[in-house]
């Protein structure tokens, strides 16, 4: 456990307020006074622990208003949380990074958004894993999600009226999909696989949220071009290749004869949405220098 109040000042601020001051200090001078950046937001307290392959435990990754959780979660998922940025859009990531987990721990200074846990986030993979990244933007194959023709949502596709800061329905709000007192927090993703079944279901959430969520299975960046505004409970479920990969070979076959429509199918007949093909600019988060993390 790193107490972050007891650690001087990371090299990178150090770095960043160095050039700063020259940059803009001649000019300061004239004017009385030196201006300061805020300070960048960290954690108070942080954990960082390796942890061996567990496939018997869930991967789990939670934010409070106090501080953040991640059990036995893959490094490049915690990327990909800090950034925004899904995993088909991390380029220059070593083989380590997808496959090793970790454990991750942390305590904020006050209460705060879900941003600035982000925000705290990124400073972490910063400090403890000298994480260095930017962003290029490219034109890039991707799959546009739109409705089908005119006909009504699926059954999975639930529009809800919400208040994200309480995690509360609002009166008049549909149902959704998750029982009043057992509802995730918005913006959660929730996946179960089962033999070759993958069931995820998605906690108040925007289309455009839930578009970026599907690149992993179709294989390319997914943009919503739905035209549906507004706060969704989703649940799909279909077959997923990643799913079958923790199947064993006697079993594969069966697995796959029961494991339910293709992803495709699934967004037409339990969404009433589909995907097309087109080209459009796309950003991407290059990793630039990352390392194991430094011990705690």
């Amino acid at each position: 456990m790193r107490d972050r109040r007891r650690l001087a000042t990371p090299w990178h601020s150090v770095v960043s307020c160095v050039i700063a001051v020259g940059f803009v200090g001649a000019l300061a001078s004239f004017a009385g006074a030196t201006p300061q950046e805020p300070p960048a937001l960290q954690f108070d307290v942080a954990s960082v622990k390796p942890r061996a392959i567990d496939i018997a435990t869930p991967a789990s990754f939670d934010i409070g208003s106090d501080g953040l959780t991640a059990i036995n979660y893959p490094l490049w998922a915690l990327i990909s949380a800090a950034y925004g940025m899904p995993e088909t859009r991390l380029e220059k990531l070593p083989s380590w990074a997808r496959t090793e987990r970790f454990d991750v721990r942390a305590k904020a200074p006050r209460p705060a958004s879900r941003a600035e846990m982000l925000e705290m986030l990124r400073a972490l993979l910063s400090d403890r894993f000298t994480l260095k990244t930017h962003r290029e933007s490219r034109v890039s194959d991707v799959y546009l999600l739109t409705r089908v023709g005119t006909t009504a949502l699926g059954p999975g596709l639930r529009p809800i009226v919400i208040d994200c800061d309480n995690n509360t329905l609002s009166p008049s709000s549909a149902p959704g999909v998750f029982p009043p007192d057992e509802r995730p927090k918005c913006g959660t993703n929730l996946v179960e696989y089962r033999s070759g079944t993958a069931r995820t279901r998605h906690a108040g959430v925007t289309l455009a949220h839930f578009a970026t969520s599907l690149a992993g299975s179709l294989g390319r960046p997914v943009i919503d071009r739905t035209g549906l505004a507004g706060i969704f409970d989703i649940e799909l479920s279909y077959k997923e290749e990643r799913a079958l990969a923790f199947v064993s070979e006697r079993a594969r076959a069966a697995a796959e004869a029961d494991a339910g429509p293709s992803i495709r199918d699934a967004l037409k007949e339990q969404l009433g949405l589909t995907v097309t093909s087109g080209r459009e600019s796309v950003d991407f988060l290059v990793v630039d220098s990352i390392d194991r993390p430094t011990a705690d």
